[in-house]
Order: C-alpha cells, then structure tokens, then sequence
C-alpha cells in the first residue's frame, strides 16, 4: 500500500478572491465576538497561496490567514 497522494491541479478560478473573502469574514467575526481578532496595517485577514493569484495553477484549496491574539496564551501570538 502506498502512502502517495495524488495531487490535483486546477486551472485558477476567479470566484476563488469572492469564496476567501467569506470565509475569512465569517472566522473574523467569530474571533472578534470573543476577543481573539488582531490586525496589522488595518487587516486582520489575508488570503494566501496559489488561489490568490489570479492567472496561477494550483490546488483547488484556499488559504487564508486571521490574525488572532490571546487565542492561547501558552503559546507567544507569534506561533498562533
């Protein structure tokens, strides 16, 4: 049995900016109503990877980034 996984790439979608963007408001608003929701250059979320840029191959998964504060604080907000 392998443990190889088959990776599938896509051609770039231009709904992916619109589907990263709900996301990151709903994760937004969830930190926000508990305290948790930081920002940097008045941001407090960034889509990221390959489905940020238009044009590109790549997965056809979205990543993002919320920046959180206090989320754990065993951990520095640094490694959050």
């Amino acid at each position: 049995m392998s443990s190889e996984a088959e990776v599938v790439l896509s051609e770039w979608n231009p709904l992916y900016p619109e589907l990263a963007s709900e996301q990151m408001k709903i994760l937004e608003t969830l930190f926000a109503s508990q305290g948790f929701l930081d920002e940097h250059e008045g941001k407090s979320s960034y889509h990221m990877g390959s489905t940020s840029i238009k044009g590109l191959l790549g997965k056809p998964m979205i990543d993002f980034t919320v920046l959180t504060k206090g989320l754990m604080p065993y951990f520095p907000d640094s490694m959050v």
